[in-house]
């Protein structure tokens, strides 16, 4: 995958068919309709009002043959992840990370697997 530096600011449905393309890659049009395009019931329309869409923000891009076009994410899900986690944070937290991270601390209903976990991710952080 490509390295993004800008931001891409993926929609909800567009997340849709970058997971698709995550999960396999290239894909056609005809099998992005078929499976993303029918779980979500949008026409093929749609579909390509989509790809187009993302293709100008460079989430993907589009590789043409004689036959078909072949799409692929040019952006990796940990990096997608990082962005709108950036997002979240500017938006709604003025950029504190530390805000979004205590509010989902505090307000969300955590197991002790999950609390376990993030104490782990700190400990190893506090090391770096």
């Amino acid at each position: 995958m490509l390295p993004m530096e800008r931001f891409m600011n993926i929609s909800n449905n567009e997340w849709q068919i970058i997971k698709a393309l995550w999960k396999e890659s290239p894909l056609t049009l005809k099998q992005l309709c078929d499976g993303v395009g029918r779980e979500q019931d949008w026409t093929k329309h749609t579909v390509i009002s989509f790809l187009k869409r993302m293709e100008t923000k460079g989430s993907i891009r589009v590789e043409q043959t004689e036959e078909r076009k072949y799409f692929y994410p040019t952006i990796g899900e940990k990096e997608a992840a990082r962005q709108e986690t950036e997002s979240l944070a500017s938006k709604v937290y003025g950029g504190n990370k530390m805000l979004l991270i205590s509010n989902i601390v505090k307000e969300q209903e955590l197991n002790d697997n999950e609390i376990g976990e993030l104490l782990k991710i700190l400990n190893e952080r506090r090391r770096v």
